[in-house]
């Protein structure tokens, strides 16, 4: 089973070494990484990294690879440091089931990089030396070896740990005779720069720059010879020599734009900005730092970021534009926040931070040393001081739970009083609804009583009627029989109009009636109603009269529009006297259509309109040939009128006549066609 395992792995190794370019790792493919990719670049490679590792016929090797490029992907474009730490987990299971030992080496170096990149340094270095073991297991490169103690002594350097940080680097240059990469060299010599100027040690760290600058040209490394020229015009400003400083920077700046290293030329152009905000030439200045901010901004370099804001700021608030300078104080402010407030997504520790730290450290021994030589005389009194801090932390504490408990209580009370005051309202909401549903309900008492009066009449004279035909048919005669006849269908007419309006009130106030508009000619409803009670009308002599001859486009319900004009032409009719007139008109209104139905009938008085269209005081008045009528009608025409959105009102003067009038809106179409 074994020989098997061994035999597939060979063939997954042979096939990866034969077919693609991904087994080829070793430190110049590793530290390609942080050279000088564009995110533009990184995306890219993402991108396709990404899509190639969905698919399924890739070989395991390949497969650690794609985790490993994607990891070291994410990494330099500051991305997302979670998902390239699962990424180098899955590389390493693979790489230890097909037990490839010198790509665990690079998988190791990855894991570090990004450890120390969220701060964690002893995780960080726990991953450099398994890289070290395994290196020294496998092929023991000195290149590899020399690298590795490098980053250590950069971890050690972080954490404040100088004589660690030297130590490393000793280690480190004691391969340096057998080191091939002549860069790894020149790294080892510049961290050792590095740490005489973090410890203060400006004029030897000068010196020690320009030795490693030198080394570089000899060695020919462009890019780390553009990192030394900073680094020395950094010196040179720390040292107030700001001709050479900035002569330095725009070096470093010149070798980066000639090699076409993007990486670092943030750091240029801020360096360049700062000397001419010191030398107060601030348009140069804010022309160099808007470059730098430009290319931090897309290498998501965010140390550099706010570097940039901070000097512009200050830029601006040199010369005088303070909105200008607190907006971007404001930038740099954020920028801070995200840097120190989410480590394990975006960390930026600087060199300044930690030079400040160790400074800071260095203090902190000098004070801790007074305060040894001056213990013994301030002994009583700091136990005294103790004493009173005790009772004065008995006192806080006593005073912080008072106002505590007194806050809860005027909380508890406020509440209370909040609580207090809804529930009045709402009984006072609940006391309005219960008078409204009282009126209503005595409303309805009422008007029922009316209706069921009104349905008495009718029926008593039905019966009557029957009565009489039944009872005397033998001593009535033929012209008594035909006057009964047509009292009888009187009463029955009646009773069918009420019973009608009774019954689409109802189904108004039930809801069963869906007031769903559509469009149709209102000219048409006008004509049809006219024609329908011309009938009745003629009986009385009377003459309608329509005087609308033009489209009237509505949109409304027409079957209820139809019977509230059915309603108020028939009661035009009931109250208009022999050879009388009932005229229908329409006109615009704004945005309604205002119908009108008059009459030069008996009129109504003010007492009786008062009541019209109330439910709780019907009124009915017989017509000018005794028509009786049913009172509801206009209660429904109201009804209706307000279902579509009009309104209706009456206008009359007793013996000259009455005219009622109802509104209903345009159609949509018509009102445009208007404006």
């Amino acid at each position: 089973m074994l020989s098997n395992t061994k035999f597939f792995t060979a063939v997954y190794l042979l096939v990866s070494i034969s077919t693609s370019a991904f087994a080829q790792q070793d430190l110049t493919w590793y530290r390609s990484f942080f050279k000088n990719n564009s995110v533009g670049s990184l995306a890219k490679h993402i991108e396709a990294a990404e899509s190639k590792l969905k698919t399924s016929d890739m070989n395991p090797a390949e497969k650690a690879f794609l985790h490993k490029e994607l990891a070291l992907n994410k990494l330099t474009a500051r991305l997302d440091y979670e998902q390239a730490i699962k990424h180098l987990i899955a590389a390493m299971r693979i790489e230890d089931s097909l037990s490839l030992s010198q790509e665990k080496i690079y998988t190791y170096l990855a894991k570090a990089e990004i450890l120390k990149q969220v701060l964690d340094f002893r995780s960080a270095n726990d991953a450099l030396e398994e890289a070290y073991k395994v290196n020294a297991n496998t092929n023991n490169e000195n290149d590899i070896a020399a690298y590795i103690l490098l980053k250590q002594g950069e971890i050690a350097a972080e954490e404040g740990s100088m004589d660690h940080a030297k130590d490393y680097h000793i280690n480190a240059l004691s391969f340096r005779e057998e080191i091939t990469d002549a860069s790894i060299v020149g790294d080892i010599l510049y961290q050792q720069a590095e740490l005489l100027r973090i410890t203060g040690n400006n004029e030897e760290a000068l010196k020690a720059h320009i030795d490693v600058l030198r080394f570089r040209r000899k060695s020919g490394l462009r890019g780390d010879e553009a990192a030394s020229l900073l680094a020395i015009g950094d010196l040179y400003l720390i040292n107030k020599n700001e001709e050479k400083a900035l002569a330095n920077f725009y070096a470093s700046l010149e070798v980066r734009q000639l090699s076409n290293i993007v990486h670092g030329r943030a750091e240029c152009f801020n360096s360049i900005g700062n000397v001419y905000f010191r030398q107060q030439r601030y348009d140069s200045a804010l022309n160099n730092l808007f470059r730098g901010l430009k290319l931090a901004r897309e290498l998501n370099d965010y140390r550099q970021s706010k570097t940039s804001y901070e000097l512009i700021s200050n830029c601006y608030r040199a010369v005088g534009d303070f909105n200008n300078a607190l907006k971007y104080h404001d930038e740099y402010t954020n920028m801070l926040d995200f840097i120190y407030r989410d480590v394990s997504e975006q960390v930026v520790v600087s060199n300044e931070s930690r030079a400040a730290i160790t400074k800071n450290e260095n203090t902190i021994g000098q004070l801790r040393n007074e305060k040894n030589s001056l213990e013994e005389s301030n002994k009583r009194r700091l136990e005294q001081l103790a004493k009173e801090k005790e009772y004065r932390t008995i006192l806080l504490g006593f005073i912080g739970l008072s106002t505590i408990i007194m806050v809860l209580i005027l909380y508890m009370y406020f509440s209370k009083r909040r609580s207090n005051k809804k529930l009045r309202a709402i009984n006072e909401t609940v006391k309005e609804q219960n008078l409204q549903l009282q009126e209503l309900n005595a409303t309805k008492d009422k008007f029922f009583s009316i209706i069921s009066h009104d349905l008495k009449g009718p029926l008593n004279s039905l019966t009557s009627f029957s009565g009489l035909l039944i009872n005397h048919t033998d001593s009535l005669s033929k012209e008594e029989i035909q006057v009964l006849a047509k009292d009888l269908d009187k009463s029955l007419k009646n009773l069918f109009a009420l019973l009608e309006n009774l019954l689409e009130w109802s189904r108004s106030q039930t809801g069963n009636i869906e007031f769903h508009p559509e469009a149709f000619d209102l000219a048409d409803l006008l004509k049809i109603n006219q024609q329908l009670l011309q009938m009745q009308a003629s009986s009385k002599n009377i003459s309608i009269v329509n005087l609308n001859d033009r489209p009237l486009p509505v949109t409304v319900h027409k079957h209820s529009v139809n019977t509230v004009i059915r309603n108020l032409v028939s009661n035009a009719i009931k109250f208009t006297g022999a050879g009388g007139k009932v005229s229908l008109s329409v006109k615009d209104d704004e945005n309604f259509l205002r119908v009108s139905v008059a009459d030069n009938g008996v009129g109504i008085s003010p007492a009786v309109m008062e009541k019209l269209f109330r439910i709780d005081s019907k009124v009915t008045t017989k017509g000018t040939a005794e028509e009786k009528g049913t009172g509801l009608g206009l209660i429904l025409c109201k009804e209706f009128i307000e279902k579509n959105g009009g309104r209706i009102w009456v206008e009359s003067e007793i013996g000259k006549g009455t005219v009622f009038h109802f509104t209903v809106p345009k159609s949509k179409a018509s009102m445009h066609a208007t404006v």
